[in-house]
């Protein structure tokens, strides 16, 4: 009987990344499959943004390989990654403040066809692809927010705003750098049930998350950087266990006091 083999998504070979005199990431190499929820964690300057920023074409890699649906995409831009299925959010969020939160979804709409902004709000023209963002608002639970300025959002309705527009890209694969951060339990309830919901339609998801509750709920597997290198990989019960993980997030000094 034939073994059905997970699909890799995401493949990140051996990628550095430096900085002047400092090495942001050190040989590190993380795959995601197809459809699966991925937590990266670390203390704070473990390189988890970069590697995002990397990604998501950012940044460019001083060395290794980035394979997106087992196509080499390294050091390609912005626009070109989110052409071809990968979206993402900051940790802080970016929204055209002046705009609509249905503008806001409309504007990124565009980016499937154009790379110029100004180019990419031509496409409000057809009813089609308004018909798709309405889908989006309804999805994200943003519809009574549609005709606000997005500045006049509480923050965890500008937190789903940002994902509305990641998946305006029609994302293969969305990036969440810190989504949860600052939220109440209740958003972050709102926030978790919304996660699952964009999984279960296919989309795989990549998250970066200091709230380790919320990873050890949505994710399948988690990778720990540190100092940029990956210290340990695995279940997130296997992870928050680990002594190295430990040692890394308390201190060595404490953790062997405890």
């Amino acid at each position: 009987m034939e073994v059905n083999k997970s699909k890799k998504i995401i493949e990140i070979q051996d990628v550095v990344k430096i900085f002047g005199g400092l090495k942001a990431l050190d040989r590190v190499s993380i795959s995601v499959e197809e459809s699966e929820i991925f937590g990266i964690v670390g203390p704070n300057g473990a390189g988890k943004t970069t590697l995002f920023n990397i990604i998501s074409g950012v940044l460019k890699p001083t060395s290794g390989k980035i394979f997106f649906n087992g196509k080499d995409v390294s050091g390609q831009p912005p626009y070109k990654m989110a052409q071809m299925g990968i979206g993402r959010t900051f940790q802080v969020v970016r929204p055209f403040s002046f705009m609509s939160v249905f503008e806001n979804i409309m504007a990124a709409y565009g980016v499937r066809f154009y790379h110029n902004i100004t180019k990419s709000f031509s496409k409000w023209k057809k009813e089609e692809y308004v018909k798709d963002v309405m889908l989006i608002l309804l999805k994200t639970e943003l519809f009574e927010y549609k005709e606000r300025r997005a500045d006049t959002l509480p923050l965890g309705v500008q937190r789903k705003l940002e994902i509305a527009r990641a998946l305006a890209l029609n994302p293969k694969v969305l990036l969440l750098d810190e989504s949860f951060s600052g939220l109440s339990f209740s958003e972050i309830d709102e926030l978790k049930k919304l996660v699952f919901n964009i999984n279960n339609e296919g989309v795989s998801i990549v998250v970066i998350e200091h709230n380790m509750p919320v990873v050890m709920d949505l994710c399948k597997t988690v990778a720990v950087l540190n100092y940029g290198k990956k210290l340990v990989q695995g279940s997130p019960k296997e992870v928050v266990s680990n002594p190295d993980v430990i040692e890394a997030y308390i201190g060595k000094k404490q953790y062997a006091q405890s």
